[in-house]
């Protein structure tokens, strides 16, 4: 803590670290640096309390510019997830100041010699230059002062929008070559002299805003005089519990190995040792801020980084889940500075989600080993595993490439790494694309507005409808039709939080009107009008612009889709309001004993469950509500049941005994408004007030209140939750690991599904032929109904003995008007014998029905025969003929038309059709053989039996 005493000493406000998801911002995937939470200060968009700010910030290097997940445990620095030490300036003190401050620290307060000390400026950066000479006596020529260009002295962050400026870096001097370098950075000092704007733009700041970074782990290693990151004493306990856990499954070192391999197996291992030690932590903190392993954005990522360790432990013989078995060590030496991870319910949800996605990659880890080992059985006529292939275990099986590359190595074949370059490129845009705010670039062209000062003010929560809205900017679309617009004051809410934006019109003062399709905000605190205009209504609105105060608009927000919008936002809150208490209660409920004592089972359980429910997402539309959560464990359907009787209840006392046997509920007489009040941040928390996931707030924040809910939000509600009713849940479904989605309506539009339901059900009633009442009665009778004729239709015995004592049969019918014809198939070869008795009993059998019936029997035996049997129930003797040919006789047979005419003529001769619905009956039996494997017996089969029944029918 000398870091920020220090500072804090000179006059600056300790802030507490952001988290490792930006709010707000979605041009970050991780918090990357220090300076993060401090962006819109530092250049100059917000004004915070303080001028001055020093903080120790987690940051997570995972993704975009800044990705060092690949080169973990290959050198001695890289980590993904490090802690950033840093101080800032929010256009207070200068140059000089920083750069005092910075020497003074190291050489005073830590009592770094300086002799040990180098410093390197950007080359366009005089100041810094002639400030760093007069303090130190620094110059070039003494090796301790370095100019450099902008690869090394120009800071920004990647290829985001942001501040940006020439920065001046401290070293260390290591007194050798490690890794390459001998000068190692201990601080980074950025001087934000200019923007990067997201239209590629760069403009100059108005002031000089300052900052720091300093990583406190490469500053340990220093201070504790370690030769890498990974020796100091929050990392090394960790390493050495990954090393205990590898000597317990080895037991001991291979003797039969030289003394060079023997080196490069503990180089391996260490490499192991400082992946699973950076990943466990990278891992554990994100999936203590609600991420959860997944196969885009942020999950996507987690979910190597798992799985990364796991494959790096495995080859050091760990086959079972182990990262859970460490996560006790990094909570001891982390814990008092992050206290989430000693809480029992986080630890216990951390653990669970690494062991889960553990078990998940040792199967796919699995099946990857046996595809490379498919590939590299067969003869191939180059030595080169496609990209393709590469690409296949590293997006489905989790194999990095260099796992690839090895094991293809060890078989004597390198990788197409080209192509798998290209697909991966592919893939990190989808993934990009899934965590960006990509739907900000096609508002690019209003980002003008921003450093124009225009923020406009929203006056939707008590308008409708503004009459003097002034047109203070109109910029084009790449859309054919389609103008955004920004109008103050804003009647219009603008997506975000999960609600969509307002509809409605804009009217001119001439009577003109211009529909607005979508609201949203570009930047922060601009507010613009998605519009629909032709090229004259372009034109007068671009007119309103330089015109007078007296030229405005009447702004109308469309009330329909508001009140249906402000329906769902509120229902979504009595949603997760439900679910954070209705899933804790079924747990404990689940987890009580036989004599109904839950105890510290019931309790742990309970607790478990309220950590893993966690706002992940929401959408809120006009037409329903989407809500996606954290949970490890399945939601039932009793359970979901219970969350809508609850949101339900707080809205009309609608009461399900279920629920109301097992849970608390207000009494009827609860008052159901919904109150909004603005609060000091800290006091809205301690209020009970919930701040939701991946969102920021400022120091004054607006509380919604409802019963049994109270959120920090900025959306639209109803007035009274009595408009929230009905409430029903339409589906609920795993959308990635641990994370579920559950889609509800609510108000008119759950009455209209509702009512659609109803006379679905109507329609169904009437098909089964049962009252309304006894339509599930009558859906189960025709199922039962139904699976007994499939059954029947597809019995088979094959293989088996009959009655007869010959093999049986396959029968499948398919029935006409007053013909049946059945097909029978064995796999097994029958003698010309055994094919006549079954023909027999076909025809016996046929004796029994008031119809014409064709027995059809395709067999494969050796040579092609041709048996066709006829009976009648006259009392007639069955008259048997049979052929034998080669298959072209067989196709011969199958091909002409003449068998019907025979099979017709059969008929006739052996007593015609039924009459009078009598005994008097007739039946032919006719039995093909002699297929040849190529054959197609289904095609051929069908084509028969509708041939004829088509010669019948004639």
């Amino acid at each position: 803590t000398s870091f920020l005493d220090f500072f804090e000493k000179n006059g600056h406000t300790r802030v507490p670290s952001s988290r490792l998801i930006p709010e707000n911002d979605p041009t970050l995937l991780f918090t990357n640096a220090g300076m993060v939470q401090f962006k819109d200060a530092l250049s100059g968009v917000a004004i915070p309390n303080f001028t001055r700010a020093t903080s120790s910030q987690k940051c997570m290097r995972a993704g975009g510019k800044h990705n060092d997940l690949d080169n973990v445990g290959f050198t001695r620095r890289h980590q993904t997830l490090f802690e950033m030490l840093g101080n800032f300036s929010f256009q207070d003190y200068d140059k000089e100041t920083a750069i005092r401050l910075a020497w003074t620290y190291l050489t005073s307060e830590l009592g770094l010699p300086p002799n040990r000390l180098g410093v390197s400026v950007h080359h366009s950066d005089e100041e810094a230059k002639a400030i760093w000479q007069e303090l130190t006596g620094f110059s070039e020529d003494g090796g301790q002062l370095h100019v450099l260009g902008d690869e090394d002295n120009f800071w920004s962050m990647g290829n985001t929008a942001g501040p940006c400026g020439p920065c001046t870096e401290i070293f260390w001097d290591q007194q050798e070559e490690v890794d390459g370098d001998r000068w190692l950075e201990i601080w980074n000092l950025v001087f934000m002299e200019q923007e990067f704007l997201s239209t590629g733009e760069v403009v100059r700041l108005p002031s000089l805003s300052v900052d720091t970074g300093m990583g406190l782990e490469r500053m340990a290693s220093v201070l504790q005089g370690v030769g890498s990151n990974f020796e100091v004493d929050s990392m090394d306990k960790l390493v050495t519990g990954f090393l205990h856990l590898t000597r317990m499954q080895n037991n001991a070192n291979d003797s039969s190995l030289s003394s060079k391999q023997q080196l490069q197996q503990q180089q391996h291992l260490t490499a192991a040792s400082r992946v699973v030690a950076d990943h466990l932590r990278a891992a554990a903190f994100l999936v203590a801020e609600g991420v959860l392993p997944s196969n885009v954005g942020r999950g996507y990522v987690l979910r190597r980084i798992i799985r990364r360790a796991v494959r790096f432990g495995s080859l050091h013989g760990l086959s079972k889940p182990f990262l859970a078995d460490l996560f006790p060590i990094l909570a001891q030496t982390m814990g008092q500075a992050y206290p989430e991870l000693r809480e029992c319910a986080v630890a216990g949800a951390i653990a669970r989600a690494l062991t889960n996605e553990e078990v998940l990659f040792f199967q796919t880890l699995s099946r990857g080993n046996k595809l490379l080992l498919e590939f590299f059985a067969k003869p191939r006529a180059t030595r080169v595993l496609p990209g393709s292939l590469a690409f296949l275990l590293y997006d489905s099986c989790g194999f990095p490439l260099d796992l690839t590359e090895v094991v293809a190595r060890e078989h004597g074949f390198t990788v197409e790494k080209t192509v798998f370059e290209e697909l991966m490129q592919q893939q990190q845009q989808r993934a990009r694309a899934s965590w960006t705010g990509s739907s900000s670039f096609r508002y690019a062209s209003s980002k003008v507005w921003e450093t124009q000062g225009i923020f406009p003010q929203f006056s939707g929560y008590s308008k409708q409808i503004e009459e003097d809205a002034r047109v203070v900017a109109v910029a084009e679309s790449d859309r054919e039709g389609e103008i955004f617009v920004s109008i103050d004051p804003c009647p219009f809410y603008c997506e975000g939080g999960g609600q969509v934006g307002d509809t409605g019109m804009l009217i001119i003062n001439d009577g003109l009107s211009i529909n607005v399709t979508g609201a949203v905000v570009p930047y922060p605190g601009g507010k613009l009008l998605v519009c629909q205009a032709d090229s004259s209504q372009v034109a007068k609105l671009k007119s309103l612009v330089h015109s007078s105060s007296s030229s405005t608009v009447i702004a109308c927000v469309s009330q329909p889709h508001r009140r249906a919008v402000s329906i769902h936002h509120s229902a979504t809150h009595l949603l997760h309001a439900a679910l954070r208490e209705v899933v804790p209660a079924a747990a404990a409920e689940a987890a009580t004993d036989e004599q109904g004592n839950a105890g510290a089972a019931g309790a742990a359980a309970a607790a478990a469950a309220a950590a893993e429910i966690r706002q992940a997402g929401s959408l809120v539309t006009s037409d329903k509500l989407r809500f996606d959560f954290t949970s490890v464990t399945p939601i039932s359907s009793q359970v979901l049941q219970m969350v809508e009787d609850w949101v339900n209840s707080r809205c009309c006392q609608v009461w399900s005994p279920a629920v109301e046997n097992s849970l608390s509920f207000p009494s009827k007489s609860t008052y159901t408004s919904v109150t909004t009040e603005e609060l000091d941040y800290q006091d809205a928390m301690e209020s009970g007030a919930i701040g939701l996931f991946g969102e920021k707030y400022g120091d004054v924040v607006r509380v919604v209140s409802m019963n049994g809910s109270k959120e920090l939000c900025g959306g639209t509600h109803v007035e009274d939750i009595r408009e929230v009713f009905p409430f029903k849940i339409t589906s609920c479904s795993a959308v990635a690991s641990g994370v579920r989605r559950i889609e509800a309506v609510a108000g008119v539009a759950a009455v209209t599904l509702l009512q659609k339901h109803s006379h679905q059900l109507a329609a169904v009633a009437s098909v089964v032929h049962r009252p309304l009442n006894e339509v599930e009665e009558g859906v189960r009778s025709l199922k039962t109904r139904t699976d007994k004729l499939v059954k029947q239709a597809k019995k088979a015995t094959v293989g088996g003995v009959g009655p007869d004592g010959s093999n049986s049969v396959l029968i499948s019918h398919a029935m006409s008007t007053n013909i049946s014809v059945h097909m029978n198939s064995t796999s097994s070869a029958m003698d010309i014998a055994q094919l006549r008795s079954h023909a027999n009993n076909l025809a016996t059998a046929s004796r029994r029905k008031s119809c014409i019936t064709f027995h059809v029997v395709c067999c494969p035996i050796s040579g092609a025969t041709v048996v066709t049997n006829s009976a009648v129930s006259s009392g007639k003797k069955n008259k048997q003929q049979s052929s034998t040919a080669g298959s072209s006789s067989t196709e011969a047979v199958l091909n002409s038309q003449g068998v019907f005419e025979k099979l017709q003529a059969a008929a006739t001769k052996s007593g015609g059709t039924a009459k009078g619905g009598g005994n008097s009956q007739m039946a032919c039996g006719i039995l093909l053989f002699g297929q040849t494997a190529t054959d197609s017996d289904s095609s051929r089969s069908k084509w028969f039996v509708n041939a004829v029944k088509d010669a019948l029918q004639e």
